[in-house]
């Protein structure tokens, strides 16, 4: 499983149905394949008959892709506990676990989007009976959840995202809501105050004291507007992990050290 702290975009969320009681026989998985948050395709495998053909159909079918499962604790097992009775190679995909990436959902106090909403969905997920529609179900309650969770990253620099949970949470609760729109630095750039509303006051005395160096600073940020946004972006994110309190650091290395 992949402590994914970003929105993934391109994967495949399954749905297994566990093997049958004292049996080797499991009766099928149903597989549907994202790529860029939109289905575009969907397979059913049947595995009564020949479970080692279904299985590798399967296998030539997920290939490399992440896959999505509602609860990869328990399921997880199942499919590699069926792989190994059949005498095969047990799934080395990396896996993303919606069941868990929920939990983070109801324990967060900052996200974007409807907490409430989504839960509910979680629930109307779990009354689903139909295999297809559960592994859209939970396609799209994932895309929900990790964008709560994970859309504020999008203006900020690709580290964030590599970060472990404690410093991430920490960042997300910091960051959130500090986006600053591009449309409103043009407009405050007429005005000389684009610095300080891109977080840099002091330069705005001397843009104003030099009027704008004579017109020449001022067509230089004409030009390069997008770039100060993004070094505004770049600036606050290395502010607030600097602020991020030891314990939080070590934490998730503890806790490895503890369950190895």
């Amino acid at each position: 499983m992949i402590p994914a702290r970003f929105k993934v975009h391109n994967y495949c969320s399954i749905v297994w149905t566990p093997p049958l009681p004292g049996g080797k026989i499991a009766s099928g998985a149903t597989v549907v394949r994202v790529r860029g948050e939109q289905i575009v395709d969907s397979a059913s495998f049947v595995f009564t008959k020949d479970a080692e053909a279904g299985l590798m159909d399967m296998r030539n079918f997920l290939d490399i892709d992440m896959l999505l499962i509602y609860d990869s604790r328990s399921q997880l097992k199942e499919i590699n506990d069926f792989c190994f009775r059949q005498g095969l190679p047990l799934f080395a995909n990396t896996f993303l676990d919606l069941k868990e990436l929920l939990e983070e959902v109801r324990e967060s106090d900052c996200g974007n989007g409807n907490k409430e909403d989504i839960l509910r969905d979680e629930k109307n997920y779990l009354q689903i009976k139909d295999s297809r529609e559960q592994a859209e179900k939970i396609s799209a309650i994932y895309l929900e959840a990790a964008g709560y969770l994970f859309d504020y990253e999008e203006p900020y620099p690709l580290w964030i995202k590599y970060l472990n949970k404690a410093e991430e949470r920490f960042m997300a609760k910091n960051l959130s809501g500090r986006e600053k729109s591009l449309t409103k630095a043009y407009l405050l750039l007429l005005l000389g105050l684009h610095y300080a509303y891109l977080g840099r006051p002091w330069m705005t005395f001397l843009y104003i004291g030099t009027i704008g160096g004579c017109g020449f600073w001022f067509l230089l940020d004409l030009f390069r507007m997008p770039y100060l946004l993004d070094m505004y972006y770049i600036y606050l994110a290395n502010k607030v992990f600097r602020q991020i309190p030891e314990e939080m650091r070590t934490r998730e290395t503890n806790e490895l050290d503890h369950t190895s």
